[in-house]
């Protein structure tokens, strides 16, 4: 499996379980911690679990998967993050529609 594969895994195992515009908003989060702009009271249970995921794979973690850093493939899992979050984005404008 390609690392983008299990950027993209991570991301719709949790799609399954959750609102498409709450999943915008949780790849916005980990986008926001890769680039360090946020803060620690802004994150959230999930984002905790997808980023120290993917500091464990990708990055170091120091004292904590959680406060962690991406080095190994940065752009390509932003690149991959910011797909998802417009896929998930028109995912959400559907399903307005439909309503």
């Amino acid at each position: 499996m390609s690392d983008m594969t299990t950027v993209k895994a991570i991301f719709n195992s949790y799609a399954y379980n959750r609102e498409f515009s709450y999943m915008v908003k949780l790849c916005q989060e980990v986008l926001e911690r890769m680039y360090g702009f946020i803060k620690s009271s802004n994150r959230t249970h999930d984002g905790d679990i997808i980023y120290g995921y993917l500091v464990l794979m990708y990055g170091d973690y120091g004292t904590s998967p959680r406060s962690g850093w991406i080095e190994n493939y940065f752009n390509e899992i932003a690149e991959c993050i910011n797909y998802l979050m417009e896929a998930y984005r028109q995912m959400a404008e559907q399903e307005k529609k439909e309503v």
